[in-house]
């Protein structure tokens, strides 16, 4: 009852506000809850006349009290923005040569935020031609700073990290995947990627990836492809694949649709622990392809299973399961028809 509709929009807590991005007039808009609950609209912030054409709460990046930055990869530039006083601060180009590799456009999403570095899975797709840049990247750059310099790493021991949000280990590690376009270059194309789904590691204040770190994520979850993950507590990953034991997809089925792959009811969930290797299949029996946005509250991860698939045509609607790290599931909320959980967060009245 105390609930606000919005358009076109995607939200995402930060400290004591929501801030709800609107992707048709690239704005955002501060919100916080009163003490009897009740939401209480803020300040606004657009950024039309940066040129973004996109203001979507995965492009941004929320580096302190002071920084947040809402990164325009298909405008090709970064707004830098105080997110307490709502006011824009600075606006750049960002670097041509990491707008497009081979001609393929560029695409940064997913932000994660380690020791005041801001990380976000670069991927280079046209999604015309489905042609793709073969390489696992990261965007990175100071999240404390009003004009950061950006910079790009990569790494061809596998590719195009288009889904999956980086995020950090105890020791301030930080992990990115290469998923392959979540899993279309290994199993929906005729063409089939040159090696597995991998995990990479960037060492703190390091501006390469580790040599010496590549977890092959096939073979550590017997799957042939991957579709997403999601950090859990712990030292865990929570995985999205496609198992084994799965039939293929046919090029029949390419041919008549290339994005059959997407449209497959026998997605499956599991846990890996990253120090044993060890993989706990969740609770949960085979679906639809998972939604890649990171929900996560009081520490416990929640994932979106679709019934009937995402694509298919169908609209039951999502359910909402909190996972456990010992592949438990309890159903949390049911969505109706054309329910999508965007993100969730706690914010405490005052």
């Amino acid at each position: 009852s105390k609930g606000i509709e919005s358009g076109n929009t995607q939200g995402t807590v930060f400290r004591d506000a929501i801030y709800i991005f609107d992707r048709d007039d690239s704005s955002v808009t501060r919100w916080t809850v009163d003490a009897t609950g009740a939401l209480v609209a803020g300040g606004t912030v657009s950024f039309q006349g940066a040129g973004v054409k996109d203001a979507c709460a995965i492009c941004n990046v929320f580096g302190d009290e002071r920084h947040a930055y809402m990164v325009g990869s298909s405008a090709g530039v970064m707004v830098t923005w105080n997110p307490t006083d709502m006011t824009l601060v600075a606006t750049q180009d960002l670097p041509a040569a990491i707008l497009a590799r081979d001609g393929i456009p560029a695409a940064f999403a997913w932000p994660f935020v380690q020791g005041g570095r801001a990380f976000m899975a670069a991927s280079w797709i046209n999604y015309d031609t489905l042609a793709v840049y073969g390489r696992a990247a990261v965007l990175a750059f100071d999240a404390t700073a009003d004009r950061p310099e950006v910079t790009v790493l990569e790494d061809e021991r596998c590719g195009v990290s288009s889904t999956v949000t980086p995020f950090a280990d105890a020791e301030g590690n930080v992990y990115v995947v290469g998923d392959w376009n979540a899993g279309l270059e290994q199993v929906g194309k005729k063409t089939k990627a040159p090696n597995p789904a991998c995990l990479l590691r960037v060492r703190p204040g390091a501006t390469s990836f580790d040599p010496d770190y590549d977890l092959d994520l096939l073979a550590a979850t017997n799957a042939q492809a991957l579709y997403g993950a999601y950090a859990m507590a712990g030292g865990k990953l929570l995985v999205n694949i496609l198992p084994k034991e799965a039939p293929p997809t046919t090029d029949e089925a390419i041919d008549a649709d290339s994005y059959a792959y997407f449209n497959r009811l026998d997605f499956t969930y599991a846990v890996l622990d990253l120090a044993t290797r060890a993989t706990t299949p969740v609770a949960l029996p085979p679906g639809g392809a998972g939604n890649n946005t990171p929900l996560v509250l009081d520490g416990v991860n929640y994932i979106q299973v679709y019934p009937q698939g995402q694509f298919t045509g169908e609209d039951p609607g999502a359910d909402l399961y909190a996972v456990r790290a010992d592949g438990s599931a309890v159903k949390a909320l049911r969505a109706g028809a054309a329910g999508d959980f965007e993100m969730i967060g706690r914010l405490r009245g005052r």
